[in-house]
């Protein structure tokens, strides 16, 4: 699938040591808290409607791109990175997992 409109991409790294519940509740973490500490109107969501569960959901214009890493050395680098260039970025590490998300 070609991509239109790509000004603007989220790319989603995970480590892949951990188990995929616990990957999701990680990305989902993480996006919402980079979603949170920048301007909103930068995702360009666009609402789409589901008639049949009379709902809408809203996703951004803008492709995510997820990555997987195989080790943790590899995302210090990167994270490392992003934070010397001045990309947007936010991480969420295992040590924020807690009792409740078992």
């Amino acid at each position: 699938m070609a991509y239109a409109d790509n000004t603007s991409k989220t790319v989603i790294v995970v480590n892949l040591e951990f188990p995929g519940p616990t990957i999701i509740n990680a990305v989902a973490h993480a996006v919402l808290g980079l979603i949170g500490s920048n301007n909103r109107d930068a995702w360009k969501l666009l609402a789409y409607p589901s008639p049949a569960f009379s709902s809408e959901s809203h996703i951004s214009e803008f492709p995510a791109i997820v990555l997987r890493a195989k080790r943790s050395s590899a995302l210090e680098k990167l994270i490392c990175a992003l934070r010397d260039t001045g990309i947007p970025h936010n991480i969420f590490i295992d040590s924020m997992i807690g009792a409740s998300a078992e």
